[in-house]
C-alpha cells in the first residue's frame, strides 16, 4: 500500500459530482482546502503531509487498513462529464486552443456584452463543481436567450422555444472559476458563428425589430387601404394634432355610397399616427357601421385570394341603348339556354369522332398488333417499293454516273472543282465508317469540327451509297438545321455540289417557304420546328429512313424536345437511322443519352478534325495592349491550342478603348468571384447543417479563410481545392449544386490568377480597382465593346484593303441594337475613301430573307464586307470568304423565372465552346485571325457550353406538342430530356394551357389531353396565347389590327429613341395613342401604310424617320403579317373571298373582308387582346402611393417608364386616369414592372378577359342552402328566396360589383356566348357561325361603340367644369380672386 493510500485510512471517497465541499461518512472533518488545489504538493496522495508522515500514518493502522480492503470492494472510476444540458460538447482548455478567430480572455467578455447590447439577448450564468475534493474542478453554464429570427440557420444543438426564441446551453470546465466562465463564453462564441452571427459585428435586433415592426404595420396599413377600397372608399382625409409627446390623426372616408368612416390613430410619430388611424378604422368602428358580417366577408375574400389581395371592379350600369342590343341579338332566356344546350352537345360528338379516329388511325389493337389501317398501309407501302425499287434506282444510279463522270473528264469544270473541294474535305475519312454504321446502328453521332463539312457530305454520302446498293428509292433523308437561313444556305450549296436545280434530289422547307424535292431518294433541309409538325402529324414519319439532326450542340428547345421524341421512335421503328451532328467535344453526351440505362449498349461516336483548315492567330484583349503572355497552367486544354499571335501594332485610340473595357472585364471578375465564394460558403455551411442534421451527427463550422491567403500563393490553393473536391467525391458524392458551384469558383480563381499573372500587381486588387474604378463610370461597358468592335473592324479593313485583299470580316455582337450602333460608329469613324471600300452588311434573324442572303455574295475586288451579326452566324451560317472574326463575347439570352412568373432578356457572356465556334469561323480559305474583345480571365471564367435553352425559356408551345403527342403526361414527358426543365417552369406552363382552354387533365390517365382549341393552337406556329388572340380575331370579326399586333409580339419595337431624345421619341409615341403601348403600334403600322398607299416610298421613310419609327422593323411586322394570315387562310378561319392577291404567302385582306366587319371598332379589338392573355390584368390601386398596381401575385407593381400610359404624377388637369390595365410582359429590374400595357374598361374585362368568371360564397352558406332553410312564404306559399351570398368573381381575385344586377346578369350570359361563339369555330374553322352567334358578335360592337360615345361624353363634361374653373381663377373670381384684391 502506497502512502497515499494510508493516508486515507478509513475514508470513504466522496461520489462524482457531490462537490468538493462535501464530507466522509466517517465523520472526520474534512481537510481545509488548499489554495493550490489541484496540484497537490508532494506524493500521489494529496495531502499536505510529507512522505514519511504519510507512511507514519499508515504503520499505525495497517491491521484495520488491511481488514477494511479484504471486506470493501474498490472505488468507480470517477465518470466525465462531456456534454451540457442541450446535448453540446463542453469547452475545455484543449479545444479551445483549436478555434480560430476567437477574441483574448481579456477581450472576450467585453464583445459578448457589446453584442448583447445590439442582439438584446438575456444571459443566465450558473456554476457548480464537479469531482472529489482533491481533483475537483468548476462547471459554468451560459443560458443565452437569442431573439427570434436573428439565428440562421439554427445550429442543432440550440433549442427553439414556444415564443420562437433560440436558446442557447453553452458549458466551460476548468479548474479555475473564471476560466470555466470564459471558456463557456468561447463557445458561445463559436455557436454564434456557426449560426451566421459575427459576435464582433452582431446584427442590430432593435433596428431589425423596428424594421418588422414597421413591416407588419404596412402590412396591415395595405390590408386596411385594401378593405376600404372594396367599400368604393374616397380618398381618406386625414387631421393630425400633437398632444404631448403623441401625434393624434383623425382619418374620415366615405364608404359604401356615402356613409361617413371616422377613426383615430395615435402614435409618436405623425406618419404612425396615420398609419394607426387607417388601421384603426377597419376594426369597430367599420364593423359598426356596416356590421360585422360583411367586414368578415371582406377579409374571407382576401383571404382566399392567392396572394392575399383582390382588386374591386365597379361595373357601371349599361345605357339603355346597349341593353336593348344585347337583348335584341341574345333573345329570351330559353333560347340561351337552348343554344348553351346545342353546343354542349356538339362538343361531345366532336370529342367522340375524334376518339374514334384517334383509335383507328395511330393505336394498335388491344393484343399488341398493329391496327388494321397500319397493317393495310404497310402491306400497300411494301407492294409499292417492291415494284418501283428496280425500276427508280437505275435512273438515280445513271444520274450519279453522269454526274461524276462530267467531273472526272475535266477537272477545271466547275463539277470537278466541286469534286476536288469536296474530297478534300476533312470529313471525308470517315466516309467509309458512317456507312458502315448506319447498316447495324440505329444511332451514330458525328463530331466534326467547323470547316469539316459535315452538313453538306454526310447527307450526300448515305443517299450516294444507297443509290449504289440500289436502295435509292427507299432512301429519304431529313436534315433538320437550326435556323431558316441555315436550311435553305446548306440546300443550296448541297445542290450546287450535286450539279443540280433545288427540288431535284435536294430541297427545302422552312415556316411558310420551301421547295420540295423529289419523291424518292432525296435530302430534304429543314428547320427543327417544321420536323415537329411533321410528327404531330405522323408521329411514325412514315416513308423517312434517315433523320439527321444538324447543330445539336446547340441545345435549343425544338432539338432536346426532338431528341426525345427520336428516342421513342427509334424503339418502334427499327429501320429508322438517326444521324447528330456536332460541332464541339461534347458529343459524347449525346452518344450516353441514346444509349441510355443499358451500359452495354454503345452508341458509334465518330471525330473529325475541329482545327480550321487554315491557321487562325487568336488576339485577345491584353494583346492589343502589347501585355505579355506568361505561361500558366489551365484547366481546359483546349484553350491551349492556339495560334500565338504576332506582335501588331495598333492604333492609340483603339488602345485606350481597349484598356478601359479591360479594367471593366477585371473589375467585374473580380466582383463575381467575391460573390461566387461568398455564396458557396453560405450554400456549403447550410448543405453541411442541413446534413449533419439529418444524419443526427454533430459537424464544425469553421470561417473561410480564402480573403486572408497570400495571393501568391492562388495557384496553390487552387490545386488543394481541386484536390479536395475530388476527395469529397471520392467520401461522399457531391450534389450537382455543389458541383456547379465548386467549378465556377474554380474558374473563377483561374481567371483572377491568369490576370494577376499577365499584369504582376494587376487590376484585380482591390487597390488598383479603386483608383481606377472612375476610369469606365462614364461608359456603360456595352457601349464601349460596341465601339471597340467598329474600331478593330475599321483597323483590320484597313489592313486587309491596304494589302489588296477581299473578304469578310465577321463581327459577332449580342443583339439588333449593338448591330445599329456599331453601323453608325463605323460611318462616323472612317474616312470617305476608306468607307467606299467597306461594304456594311447586317446579320440579324429579323431581317428579310432576302436580306440575309447577301452576306453569301462574294466581295468585289478590292472591298472587304463588314458582317455584323448575331450568333445566327456561329454556326448555321458558312460565310466562305471569312478573312478575319471580332468576337465582342456577349450574347443575348431570354431566361425564364417560373417563381415570379417573369422572363427577362438579358446580355451574357458566351461560353468557351462558342467561343471556338466563333474562332473557327475564319481560316476557311486563307490563313486568318480572331480578335477577342475579351481577356484571357474573362474567357477562362466563361462556361463550358451554353445553358440549354429548355431550362430558361417559357415551356407553354412546347408543353403544348408533348401533349398532341402522350397522353401520360407531360411532366414525366419532358423529364426523359438531356437535361430536364425545373418542375416549376412546366407546372407554369401548363397552368396557363389550362387557363387558355387548350387542354384538360384526364382522369383515367393521369395525363393530359388537348382539346379542340389546344388541337387548333398546336397546329398554329405561334405562342399559344398568340394563337388563340387570332382565333378570336377571327370570330369576332376585328381581324386586321388583332393581326398587325400579334406580328408585333414576333417582331421587336418599330418605336426608337435617339441619343437624348428620351422625352420627345416619347411624346411622338403618346400622339399615337396615351393609354396603349400596342395601339400606339397598330395606329403606326397603319399609318405608315396609308403614306405608302397615298404618297410613295419615299414620303413613307420621311415619315417614319420624324417619327422615330424603324423602316426595317416595320417591313418585319408586316412580313410576319402575310406568314400569319396564311396559316388562317390555310386552317380555313379565314375564307377565300375575303384574300385578294396573286401568290398564296403574299395575300391581304380585302377591305370588305367579313372577318374584318368590326376592324375599325378599337375597343372590340383592344378586348380581344385579352382572349390571349387571360392571366395578365392589373389594377390601380386607388389607396394608397400613385402609380402602384395590383396583379394576381404582385401587390407592388409599376407600368414602365416607356409606356405611353406611365404617368410620374396626377396629371395638373386632374383627368381620371385608368383603373384597369392588360400587359403582355411582367419583368423585374429595379422593381416589377409591366410592360406592353394597353387600358381597359371594366366590361371588356368581363366580356374577354380572365379565365374564369363564376360565383363564388364566401359566407359559408350557399344561396341553395339558404333557400332551403327559408321559412318565410309568400302569397302564393312559395319560399321567399332570401339575398343570394355570392360574389361575382373573375379568376380568383378581382371582385366584380355593380349597382345594376340586369347589367351584371347580361354581360356574364354574353360572355357565355362568345365563349359559345369561339368553341364552334374551333371545332369548325370553315364554317360560317350560327346566325344567332353572328348577331351577338356584331351587338358586342355595337356596345362598345355607344360606350366609346359615353366615356367621349363624360369627358367632355369633365374639361368643360375644369375650363370653368381655371376661367373663373383667371379673371379674379372665386376664393383665390377675394384674397387678391
Amino acid at each position: 500500500m502506497t502512502a497515499a493510500a494510508a493516508g486515507e485510512g478509513g475514508k470513504k471517497k466522496a461520489p462524482v459530482g457531490t462537490g468538493a465541499s462535501k464530507t466522509a461518512s466517517s465523520g472526520t472533518k474534512a481537510k481545509p482546502k488548499s489554495k493550490n488545489w489541484g496540484r497537490p504538493k508532494g506524493g500521489k496522495g494529496g495531502g499536505r503531509g510529507n512522505g514519511a508522515s504519510g507512511a507514519k500514518s499508515a504503520a499505525g493502522t495497517g491491521k484495520a487498513s488491511a481488514s477494511a480492503n479484504k471486506r470493501k470492494p474498490a472505488a468507480p472510476k470517477p465518470v466525465v462529464v462531456t456534454h451540457g444540458e442541450n446535448g453540446r460538447e463542453i469547452m475545455t482548455r484543449q479545444k479551445a486552443k483549436t478555434l480560430e478567430g476567437v477574441p483574448d480572455a481579456q477581450n472576450l467578455k467585453s464583445v459578448i456584452h457589446s453584442a448583447s447590447i445590439k442582439m438584446l439577448f438575456k444571459q443566465r450564468t450558473t456554476t457548480t463543481m464537479d469531482g472529489p475534493s482533491h481533483n475537483a474542478t468548476f462547471i459554468t453554464s451560459v443560458r443565452t436567450t437569442v431573439p427570434e429570427g436573428v439565428i440562421a440557420p439554427i445550429p442543432n444543438d440550440a433549442k427553439v422555444l414556444d415564443d420562437g426564441k433560440v436558446e442557447f446551453v453553452n458549458t466551460g470546465r476548468a479548474f479555475g472559476k473564471k476560466e470555466s466562465q470564459t471558456l463557456a463564453l468561447t463557445d458561445l462564441y463559436s455557436q454564434f458563428l456557426e449560426g451566421g452571427v459575427d459576435p464582433r459585428n452582431p446584427p442590430d435586433v432593435r433596428k431589425i425589430q423596428l424594421e418588422r415592426e414597421k413591416d407588419r404595420q404596412q402590412a396591415k396599413k395595405n390590408r386596411a387601404q385594401l378593405i376600404l377600397e372594396m367599400l368604393g372608399a374616397s380618398r381618406p382625409q386625414m387631421t393630425t394634432s400633437s398632444k404631448g409627446r403623441n401625434f393624434i390623426t383623425e382619418v374620415s372616408v366615405f364608404i359604401d355610397g356615402g356613409k361617413k368612416l371616422v377613426a383615430t390613430g395615435t402614435a409618436v410619430s405623425k406618419a404612425g399616427s396615420e398609419t394607426e388611424a387607417v388601421i384603426n378604422s377597419v376594426g369597430t368602428p367599420l364593423a359598426e357601421l356596416m356590421g360585422k358580417d360583411r367586414l368578415d366577408e371582406l377579409n374571407a375574400i382576401i383571404d382566399s385570394s392567392p396572394a392575399n389581395h383582390v382588386a374591386m371592379m365597379s361595373v357601371s350600369p349599361l345605357p339603355d341603348k346597349a341593353i336593348d342590343i344585347l337583348v335584341d341579338a341574345m333573345g329570351s332566356p330559353s333560347e340561351h339556354d337552348e343554344r348553351m344546350a346545342a353546343l354542349d352537345e356538339m362538343q361531345r360528338k366532336f370529342e367522340e369522332k375524334f376518339a374514334e379516329r384517334q383509335e383507328s388511325k395511330w393505336r394498335a389493337t388491344g393484343d399488341g398488333s398493329p391496327s388494321k389501317a397500319d397493317q393495310i398501309v404497310k402491306a400497300a407501302r411494301v407492294s409499292r417499293a417492291a415494284e418501283r425499287v428496280a425500276e427508280q434506282n437505275v435512273t438515280y444510279a445513271e444520274e450519279e454516273a453522269e454526274r461524276l463522270q462530267r467531273a472526272l473528264n475535266d477537272e477545271k469544270s466547275p463539277q470537278g472543282v466541286m469534286k476536288a473541294i469536296r474530297d478534300a474535305l476533312p470529313i471525308k475519312a470517315i466516309r467509309e465508317d458512317l456507312i458502315s454504321a448506319l447498316r447495324t446502328e440505329q444511332v451514330v453521332v458525328v463530331s466534326g469540327g467547323t470547316g469539316s463539312g459535315k452538313s453538306t457530305q454526310c447527307p450526300q454520302y448515305i443517299l450516294e451509297d444507297a443509290i449504289a446498293s440500289g436502295q435509292g428509292p427507299n432512301t429519304r433523308i431529313i436534315v433538320t438545321q437550326p435556323r431558316r437561313i441555315a436550311a435553305v444556305s446548306v440546300a443550296e450549296r448541297v445542290a450546287a455540289e450535286r450539279d443540280e436545280p433545288i427540288g431535284n434530289s435536294v430541297g427545302f422547307a422552312v415556316r411558310l417557304h420551301g421547295t420540295s424535292p423529289r419523291g424518292a431518294a432525296n435530302i430534304e433541309f429543314v428547320t427543327t420546328g417544321v420536323l415537329l409538325r411533321r410528327l404531330m402529324r405522323d408521329q411514325s414519319l412514315d416513308g423517312i429512313s434517315h433523320v439527321m439532326i444538324d447543330e445539336v450542340h446547340e441545345r435549343d428547345i425544338n432539338t432536346d424536345f426532338l431528341l426525345v421524341l427520336l428516342r421513342e421512335l427509334i424503339t418502334k421503328r427499327p429501320d429508322l437511322r438517326v444521324v447528330l451532328m456536332s460541332a464541339t467535344l461534347d458529343a459524347e453526351s449525346f452518344s450516353d443519352y441514346f444509349a441510355g440505362q443499358d451500359s452495354g449498349k454503345k452508341v458509334p461516336l465518330m471525330s473529325v478534325p475541329t482545327k480550321p483548315r487554315h491557321p487562325v492567330e487568336i488576339y485577345h484583349l491584353e494583346d492589343l495592349l502589347d501585355e505579355t503572355t506568361p505561361e500558366l497552367d489551365v484547366e481546359d486544354e483546349s484553350l491551349l491550342n492556339e495560334v500565338k499571335p504576332e506582335r501588331k501594332e495598333f492604333p492609340k485610340s483603339l488602345k485606350a478603348l481597349a484598356k478601359e473595357l479591360l479594367m471593366a472585364q477585371d473589375r467585374a471578375l473580380h466582383r463575381e468571384l467575391e460573390e461566387a465564394e461568398a455564396e458557396e460558403i453560405a450554400a456549403q455551411q447550410i448543405e453541411r447543417l442541413a446534413a449533419a442534421e439529418d444524419e443526427q451527427v454533430e459537424v464544425e463550422v469553421s470561417e473561410d479563410e480564402d480573403d486572408e491567403d497570400d495571393e501568391d500563393d492562388m495557384s496553390d490553393d487552387n490545386e488543394d481545392l481541386a484536390i479536395e473536391i475530388e476527395g469529397a467525391v471520392g467520401r461522399r458524392g457531391m450534389s450537382p449544386r455543389q458541383m456547379r458551384a465548386s467549378s465556377r469558383v474554380r474558374a473563377l480563381r483561374r481567371a483572377v490568377a491568369l490576370r494577376d499573372a499577365r499584369t504582376g500587381e494587376s487590376s484585380m486588387r482591390t487597390g488598383a480597382l479603386t483608383k481606377r474604378k472612375g476610369a469606365s463610370s462614364e461608359k456603360e461597358v456595352s457601349e464601349i465593346t460596341v465601339q471597340l468592335v467598329a474600331q478593330v473592324a475599321k483597323h483590320v479593313a484597313t489592313v486587309e484593303t491596304d494589302a489588296g485583299r477581299k473578304g469578310s470580316i465577321l463581327c459577332f455582337l449580342p443583339g439588333w441594337d449593338e448591330i445599329k450602333a456599331a453601323m453608325a460608329v463605323l460611318e462616323e469613324t472612317s474616312d470617305p475613301e476608306l468607307f467606299q471600300k467597306i461594304k456594311v452588311i447586317p446579320l440579324h434573324s429579323t431581317i428579310p430573307q432576302e436580306e440575309q442572303q447577301k452576306v453569301f455574295i462574294p466581295a468585289p475586288d478590292g472591298v472587304v464586307k463588314v458582317i455584323f451579326a448575331t450568333n445566327i452566324a456561329e454556326s448555321s451560317v458558312t460565310i466562305n470568304d471569312v478573312l478575319a472574326v471580332i468576337d465582342s463575347g456577349l450574347v443575348r439570352e431570354m431566361s425564364w423565372n417560373a417563381e415570379s412568373g417573369m422572363s427577362m432578356m438579358g446580355t451574357v457572356c458566351t461560353s468557351r465552346a462558342s467561343a471556338t465556334q466563333r474562332t473557327g469561323r475564319a481560316g476557311r480559305v486563307a490563313p486568318g485571325s480572331c480578335y477577342r474583345i475579351y481577356s484571357h480571365g474573362t474567357l477562362h471564367a466563361m462556361a463550358e457550353r451554353p445553358t440549354p435553352e429548355i431550362q430558361r425559356t417559357a415551356l407553354e408551345a412546347t408543353c403544348l406538342q408533348t401533349c398532341s403527342m402522350t397522353t401520360a403526361g407531360v411532366q414525366k414527358f419532358l423529364s426523359k430530356a438531356m437535361d430536364p426543365p425545373a418542375e416549376e417552369t412546366v407546372a407554369h406552363a401548363m397552368d396557363r394551357l389550362f387557363k387558355l382552354g387548350a387542354i384538360k387533365t384526364d382522369t383515367t390517365s393521369g395525363g393530359e389531353f388537348l382539346t379542340p382549341m389546344g388541337r387548333l393552337l398546336s397546329i398554329l406556329p405561334l405562342d399559344p396565347g398568340t394563337g388563340r388572340m387570332l382565333i378570336m380575331g377571327a370570330v369576332m370579326k376585328c381581324l386586321d389590327p388583332v393581326l398587325t399586333a400579334a406580328a408585333c409580339f414576333s417582331s421587336r419595337d418599330p418605336f426608337y429613341v435617339p441619343p437624348g431624345m428620351r422625352d420627345e421619341a416619347r411624346e411622338i409615341r403618346q400622339s399615337f395613342c396615351n393609354t396603349s403601348d400596342l395601339l400606339a403600334t397598330v395606329r403606326a403600322y397603319d399609318e405608315f401604310q396609308r403614306v405608302v398607299y397615298e404618297e410613295g416610298w419615299d414620303s413613307a421613310r420621311r415619315w417614319a424617320s420624324d417619327n422615330f419609327v424603324s423602316v426595317v422593323a416595320l417591313n418585319t411586322i408586316s412580313s410576319v403579317r402575310s406568314q400569319l394570315l396564311h396559316e388562317l387562310s390555310r386552317i380555313g378561319l379565314v375564307p377565300d373571298h375575303d384574300l385578294e392577291g396573286y401568290s398564296s404567302s403574299k395575300k391581304t385582306l380585302r377591305f370588305d373582308a367579313t372577318v374584318n366587319h368590326n376592324s375599325g371598332n378599337d375597343s372590340l379589338f383592344a378586348a380581344v387582346w385579352a382572349a390571349g392573355l387571360p392571366g395578365n390584368i392589373a389594377a390601380r390601386r386607388q389607396i394608397g402611393n400613385f402609380g402602384t398596381l395590383r396583379t394576381r401575385m404582385e401587390e407592388h407593381a409599376g407600368l414602365h417608364p416607356s409606356s405611353v400610359a406611365f404617368h410620374r404624377k396626377p396629371p395638373r388637369d386632374r383627368t381620371p386616369l385608368p383603373r384597369w390595365f392588360l400587359y403582355r410582359e411582367m419583368m423585374l429590374s429595379s422593381q416589377v414592372f409591366l410592360r406592353d400595357v394597353t387600358a381597359m374598361r371594366p366590361e371588356q374585362l368581363m366580356l374577354f378577359g380572365g379565365h374564369e368568371l363564376a360565383k363564388r360564397n364566401f359566407m359559408g352558406l350557399d344561396a341553395s342552402d339558404a333557400n332551403a332553410s327559408s321559412e318565410l312564404l309568400d302569397e302564393a306559399g312559395e319560399p321567399i328566396k332570401p339575398p343570394e351570398n355570392r360574389r361575382t368573381m373573375l379568376d380568383d381575385w378581382v371582385v366584380i360589383d355593380s349597382s345594376c344586377a340586369d347589367t351584371m346578369d347580361l354581360l356574364t350570359d354574353v360572355r357565355r356566348e362568345i365563349d359559345a361563339a369561339l368553341a364552334f369555330k374551333v371545332m369548325a374553322p370553315r364554317k360560317p357561325l350560327p346566325e344567332a352567334s353572328d348577331a351577338i358578335v356584331d351587338a358586342v360592337s355595337g356596345v362598345f361603340r355607344i360606350l366609346d360615345e359615353r366615356d367621349a361624353h363624360r369627358e367632355r363634361q369633365f374639361r368643360r367644369r375644369d375650363s370653368l374653373h381655371a376661367d373663373r381663377a383667371d379673371r379674379g373670381g372665386g376664393f383665390r380672386g377675394a384674397r387678391r384684391t
